[in-house]
Formats: structure tokens, sequence, C-alpha cells
């Protein structure tokens, strides 16, 4: 069944209380949005235009409720991206970032730093596209934890945090105040905001360090989104993300996407009656190897577990869509989720 309803007249009946089709959803297709018109990741990156069209295409195949932008930051302080043709961008020369380069001003007005060229062409486009009037469009960055070690090396981070904490203060002073004149940059424009915070995974880091230095900034960085776009940002931290689940709501989450290898139905009933739980369709195993009736099984299953978290729950993946999966795959996806996310909800469709 066809969606009866566009992404912003879904979010507008549903903040009215008003009946939607169907329940809305996080599925991104993040780089493998350029499988869609069949262009090179590196162009997908490299070139607004092309990003641009990919994002829109892919809206209109598959029924996506946002579209989004993504701010690769660590250039602007000095590290060096590479763009692969058929791969995730990755960091070949990060940035020494010691003594006075820590006094330096990075980011300047932020519309106007070189490195961000692309990005804020993207922002833009996407504001401006044929679609605008249907779908909402968000601004994504990694959390301040993980920027750090994008920018200085995630080895030396850790190193850092242990044995030098002043230093690591200091460059997540840096990099935060470039996040955040970025958001600023972005009032009045109406887009929304998520972060990926990797780095601050338990699968790397302790709760401790956890609390000393990503969580301050994550809540700074919050707090300017929440003041600029009015709503609660979206937060994924990859791996185990246990310990963090409360720490989430402090910070001013509104929704917390969990990675595939968490229980949906524990995540809810720790956090379920505060903020909306969203995940964990698993990219891999599901999405990339395996079959269309995979892929259902697995969305019915996460619906199983969370469909009744009482502040909401959004379907999303468990972690980033990798670049290749089969078209078929994501129509299966996507199908499934019209039928099972139907409104009003029923536990008889996804048992």
């Amino acid at each position: 069944m066809p969606d009866q309803m566009t992404p912003k007249e879904r979010m507008k009946a549903l903040g009215e209380g008003r009946p939607i089709d169907r329940i809305p959803h996080g599925f991104g297709l993040g780089d493998a949005a350029a499988r869609v018109t069949g262009i090179k990741v590196s162009e997908y990156h490299l070139d607004a235009k092309s990003q641009i069209e990919a994002n829109v295409a892919a809206y209109r195949r598959y029924g996506l409720d946002g579209l989004g932008a993504f701010a690769i930051l660590q250039n602007v302080f000095g590290a060096e991206t590479r763009y692969p043709d058929y791969s995730t961008p990755m960091v070949v020369q990060t940035a020494a970032l010691e003594g006075d380069d820590l006094k330096r001003d990075y980011i300047g007005e932020p519309r106007k730093n070189p490195h961000l060229r692309v990005f804020w062409d993207v922002v833009d486009g996407l504001l401006g596209s044929p679609v605008s009037d249907e779908v909402p469009v968000s601004v994504f960055m990694e959390g301040p934890y993980t920027l750090a070690g994008r920018v200085i090396g995630v080895d030396k981070l850790l190193k850092k945090s242990l044995r030098d904490p002043e230093y690591v203060i200091a460059v997540l002073d840096k990099v935060s105040e470039a996040q955040i004149a970025v958001v600023n940059a972005l009032e009045g424009s109406g887009v929304g905001f998520g972060i990926m915070d990797p780095v601050s995974s338990g699968d790397l880091i302790s709760h401790d360090f956890y609390l000393k230095f990503s969580k301050p900034y994550e809540k700074r960085l919050f707090d300017a989104m929440i003041r600029v776009s009015g709503q609660k940002p979206m937060i994924h931290i990859c791996g185990d993300s246990s310990k963090l689940w409360r720490d989430a709501v402090d910070v001013g989450a509104g929704v917390f996407s969990v990675d595939n290898r968490m229980d949906l139905e524990l995540v809810k009933e720790t956090i379920g009656g505060d903020i909306a739980v969203s995940g964990n369709v698993k990219p891999s195993e599901s999405m990339l190897f395996g079959s269309p009736e995979d892929v259902r099984a697995d969305l019915r299953e996460c619906f199983r577990k969370a469909w009744d978290s009482p502040a909401g729950y959004v379907p999303g993946f468990g972690c980033g869509l990798p670049i290749d999966t089969p078209a078929e795959n994501l129509e299966a996806l996507f199908d499934e989720l019209r039928v099972v996310g139907r409104f009003p909800l029923d536990p008889e469709r996804f048992s």
C-alpha cells in the first residue's frame, strides 16, 4: 500500500493528535543513496548537485521520511580525508593540533569556510529541492568526542584521555566550538539535527571516560541544536551503549538509536518512558547479506520488541547501511514497513 501522506503531513498530524497513515521511520540510506542514481560514492561527497539528486531520487523511490546532509568537519582542522569511489570517506592524515594550534579560530564564518563548501551547497539544495515542501531536512554530524578522534586520531585521543586529560579537554573545546558555530549558522533554516558518536561506545571507552570527556560536550552541542531547531536531536551510538541510555536522556536527546547488538526490548524498558527508541534492523546480516524475507522478518522482530515504547518507537537501522545493499532488500524493507507500520498499529501484523 503506497503512502497516503507526505512526511511533513504525517509529522504535523502526529503532533496534533490526528490520524496518520503509518509510523514515521528513521531509515536513511547515507552513502548508499549513490547507488540510486548510479554515481560513485566519491562523486556523491564531492559534488553537491549529485548528492542532492541522489537524495531526492532515494526519497521518491523508497519513501524516506527525511533527507540529510552530513557535516564532515575534520578537514576544517587540517586533517586530510580521502573519498574513495566505492567506499565511505576515510581520514588519511590526522592534524597535529598542538600548542598554538589550539588557540586558532579554525571555523571562522562557517558559511565561508572553504572546507564546508559542498556541505552548505547540499543543505541549501535540499531545502530548495522540488520535494522540500513534502519532506524535512536534517543535518547530521559526529559527536564531539568522535570528531576529536577524527581530527587527531582515535589512538592518540584514547591515550591522551588517560595520560593528558587537559589536552583532550582543549581539543574538545576547539571541535565543539566549530560544531556549535555550524549549528548556529543554521538558525532559521528549519532543519533538524542528529549526531553519530561511535567513539563514545562502551566498546571503546569506560563510562567514567564518557562522563568526563563526551557527555558534557554532547550536552553543549545538543543545547545549541535544540535552541536553533526547537527539536530534540537524535543520537546514535554504535556497539554497546547500554551504560549510556540514561545519559542520552540527560543530554537532551529526543531519540536514541541503538546498534543491532542491543536488545530493543531492554532499551524500551530502560528509557522508553523518557525518549523515543530507534533501531535496529541489522545492516549487514539482513540488509546486505540476507534475503528480502530475512529483511521483512528482522523488521517484524523489531516491531514486536519496541512498538509499544511509551515515548515512541522509530524503526531504523542498527548502524550505517552498507553501500552495496541490494535494491530488492530495500524494497522489501519499505514494503513491509507499510504493512506492519500501518496505523493504528496491530501486533497481529508483526506477530
